[in-house]
Formats: structure tokens, sequence, C-alpha cells
């Protein structure tokens, strides 16, 4: 059996992580759900909210994502995210402006997903309680 997995988490941006992990924990659609090695293979949305790799049994990565899609693979998990930032990078202004921007487009004559865009809203403000 495997003891690490393989992680890759990247954004348009940037690739954020990447590296061997014992586990990483990220905030699926249906709720939170962490990945060990051997886990079954997957794909899933991810919802707004914080992922935490965990690198060894000293060191623990967290980073908050704005959403994305896991693939879990043979001991491999792809990340792909709209954004990320380190939890230290994280505050309630930073959470409020996404919140902002998601109300503006609520607040347009042309929405056509305004149910997961209530959704995605609430999720940043779930966040912000656990700042």
């Amino acid at each position: 059996m495997s003891e690490k997995i393989s992680a890759s988490i990247v954004s348009a941006e940037k690739i954020v992580l990447q590296e061997e992990v014992e586990s990483i924990l990220v905030p699926g659609m249906m709720g939170d759900f962490m990945v060990f090695p051997n886990h079954g293979d997957c794909v899933s949305s991810l919802r707004p909210g914080f992922l935490e790799a965990e690198i060894d049994k000293n060191e623990k990565k967290k980073l908050f994502i704005t959403g994305g899609i896991i693939e879990v693979l043979d001991n491999n998990v792809s990340i792909l995210v709209d954004s990320s930032f380190p939890e230290e990078e994280v505050s309630s202004s930073l959470l409020s402006e996404y919140i902002d921007e998601i109300e503006e487009k609520l607040a347009s004559e042309n929405v056509t997903n305004k149910d997961d865009m209530e959704l995605r809203k609430s999720d940043f403000n779930e966040a912000m309680k656990s700042l």
C-alpha cells in the first residue's frame, strides 16, 4: 500500500501545490471529504471553502479556494481551482468582495443560474464564519 498520494493543485495563474501528501481535505459540493492513499477513483465539484493538505504529521498547508474540480485516480489527486489563497491571506474583506460580486450578478435581470449563485454566496458566508 502506498503511504502518500501525489497532489497537484492548479489555478489559472499558477501551480499552487505539487507534492506528495499523506491526505487532503477538500470542500466537496455535498460536504467536506478527505482523500487518503488508495482512495477510490472519483471526480467531484468543489465549492468555496478551505482545503487542507497534510504533507506529513508535522506540516499542513491550508488554502481557501473559490471553487473547482477534483479528480482522484490511482493515488494521484488533481485539483483545478478557480482561485486560491493561503490561509493567512484570507480575510472577511476578501470574502465580502466575492459576496458583493455575486450579489451584483444576482441583481442583474438576465441571471440564468440564480440557484447556483445563491448556493455559492451561502458557501462564502459559511467560510466567513470560520475566520
